[in-house]
């Protein structure tokens, strides 16, 4: 919320102080239902969910969403995504409008290539086994495996971690996307807000 205010009125408010400006629309993904009430209340915001109503999945956008947000809010999602990851940042990009900007946040390191959990994900189901969840895939070529030491985020069954970006792999996504300006959180807030940053905890600021 710190990103967002400061994007779109130039200035750290809290939530409950943001100016009501209906004329700005955004759209969330699984944003706390807390914080969505209160943008709701402010902005012109819909708050959206891949598993249910409001159902909104980022690789299959519909043409009514294309450049129709002033703001997106992605925080924890794009490391859950099955497949096609490129695919969601070039989404990203074409529902926003020009000169739009993404708030964005996902588990990452500093250095080195995606750590892809499930590379061949084809077929796959999670299964519950002897109290331990387990990941059976059959490749395209046929090929059956199984994970049994499986992160989720939620909980033991809930959401699947399905890999670990990089700072150069997400820099390099954005770009293609056509994101001009992208910048990583580099300042605590330690005084104002209780946040000290992690290096791979850093949020993203990324504008058309």
């Amino acid at each position: 919320m710190h990103a967002l205010s400061t994007e779109l009125f130039g200035d750290s408010h809290l939530l409950e102080d943001f100016p009501k400006s209906k004329h700005i629309r955004g759209l969330g993904m699984s944003d706390w239902r807390r914080i969505a009430a209160v943008l709701r209340s402010k902005l012109s915001y819909r708050n959206t969910f891949f598993h249910k109503y409001p159902r909104f999945d980022i690789l299959n956008p519909t043409p009514s969403d294309y450049a129709a947000y002033d703001f997106v809010i992605c925080s924890e999602v794009v490391e859950h995504l099955t497949h096609d990851v490129q695919r969601a940042f070039d989404n990203l990009a074409r529902i926003l409008r020009p000169n739009g900007f993404l708030v964005f946040s996902t588990p990452w390191l500093m250095e080195g290539s995606t750590q892809e959990h499930f590379p061949d994900l084809w077929d796959w189901k999670v299964v519950e086994l002897s109290g331990r969840y387990v990941l059976v895939n059959r490749t395209a070529a046929g090929k059956l495996q199984a994970f049994d030491n499986l992160c989720f985020h939620g909980g033991p069954g809930q959401t699947l971690e399905m890999r670990i970006l990089t700072k150069p792999d997400l820099e390099r996504h954005f770009s293609v996307a056509g994101f001009r300006k992208i910048e990583f959180a580099s300042e605590d807030c330690a005084s104002e807000y209780g946040i000290v940053w992690e290096p791979w905890s850093r949020g993203i600021v990324a504008r058309l």
